[in-house]
C-alpha cells in the first residue's frame, strides 16, 4: 500500500490548500460556484433597460473558475444567450 505525500497529508490535518483555501469535495464545491449569482439591474433615472451584472465572485470561486479555465463574468444563461 503506498503512503499519502507529505502534501496530502498537511492538507488531510489543516483542511486547507496550500494557497490556504478550504478543501472540499467536488458536491460542495460546485455548491459554492453555483452561489455565484446573476442580478438584473436597472438605473434608477430610466428603469426600462435592464442589463445582467455577475457578482463578484468571492476568492474560492475566483480560484476555481481559473483553475477550470472559466471567466464566470462572461458566462451567459442559455435564457440570454439569443
Amino acid at each position: 500500500m503506498q503512503s499519502d505525500s507529505p502534501s496530502v497529508k498537511s492538507q488531510a490535518n489543516s483542511k486547507r490548500t496550500p494557497e490556504g483555501f478550504p478543501v472540499h469535495s467536488l458536491r460542495p464545491l460546485l455548491e459554492r460556484l453555483g452561489a455565484l449569482a446573476l442580478n438584473d439591474v436597472s438605473l434608477a433615472q430610466d428603469d426600462r433597460d435592464e442589463f445582467p451584472l455577475v457578482a463578484r465572485p468571492t476568492a474560492s470561486q475566483a480560484q476555481v473558475s481559473a483553475l477550470l479555465g472559466v471567466d464566470p463574468c462572461k458566462i451567459v444563461p442559455g435564457n440570454m444567450a439569443s
